[in-house]
């Protein structure tokens, strides 16, 4: 039947994730990367960077508009517009920075941690894990998945807190000079969530066929790697490379 040769195979298929990320992935990599207390770290640096950032660009307004003696208002000279311009741009580049580096540290430790418990606990499977298991499963998790993870993983992160960051004050800035701008911004915000709603799926779910269909390409080398000598003694060298 067909249960019984489904049951009966040595090789089971791939198993695939479906839904939306569960929170203790996100955990999981917290707890990898130092804990809780890096993450707020970081998570603050990048807001006191975007806010001084802000706020050198709001000071330069300030000061261009108080440059003149006309009037009785206030007046900034030169040399205090200047000396306000450098110390909140040095706080912004010393917060950027100073967060970028400790982002990068917390990510290589989330790395190696990731990559320290699939080696030990590859080298701890009994032998009829390998006899079940194709070999370009094993290859596709050392390969990609930890390149995913010690290269992607962090640029993408580093994107996206910035880019949050830079959006919110954006939005903060816009919505003191112009409230109405509050008006507009909401729909919007329903518009950016709705879109957001049908692409993240779409493209989740894309990625994690896209993981599953990349290990029988690491099988198919692998095994073409150790039967080199028949493929040769057969002449079906052309049939392999194409």
């Amino acid at each position: 039947s067909k249960a019984g040769s489904s049951s009966g195979r040595l090789t089971q298929a791939e198993a695939e994730a479906v839904g939306h990320v569960t929170w203790q992935v996100y955990k999981t990599y917290i707890d990898a990367a130092g804990g809780m207390r890096f993450a707020l770290a970081v998570v603050v640096g990048l807001i006191i960077g975007q806010a001084s950032q802000t706020l050198a660009d709001t000071w330069v307004s300030f000061w261009s508009d108080h440059s003149s003696h006309v009037g009785s208002g206030l007046y900034i000279s030169s040399a205090i517009g200047l000396v306000g311009y450098v110390l909140t741009s040095f706080c912004a580049f010393g917060g950027i920075i100073g967060t970028s580096a400790m982002f990068r540290v917390t990510a290589l430790r989330a790395a190696k941690s990731f990559h320290e418990q699939l080696l030990s606990s590859m080298l701890r499977l009994p032998m009829s894990f390998y006899d079940t298991t194709p070999l370009g499963r094993v290859l596709n998790r050392f390969s990609k998945d930890i390149y995913t993870v010690d290269e992607q993983l962090v640029s993408i992160l580093m994107m996206y807190f910035v880019t949050v960051c830079r959006v919110f004050a954006t939005i903060v800035v816009i919505s003191v000079a112009t409230p109405w701008f509050l008006v507009v911004i909401i729909p919007l915000m329903e518009v950016y969530r709705q879109t957001q709603n049908y692409y993240v799926p779409s493209s989740r779910q894309l990625k994690r066929i896209e993981s599953n269909l990349r290990s029988p390409i690491f099988s198919h080398f692998a095994e073409t790697l150790d039967g080199v000598a028949s493929i040769r003694a057969f002449g079906q060298q052309q049939q392999f490379i194409a």
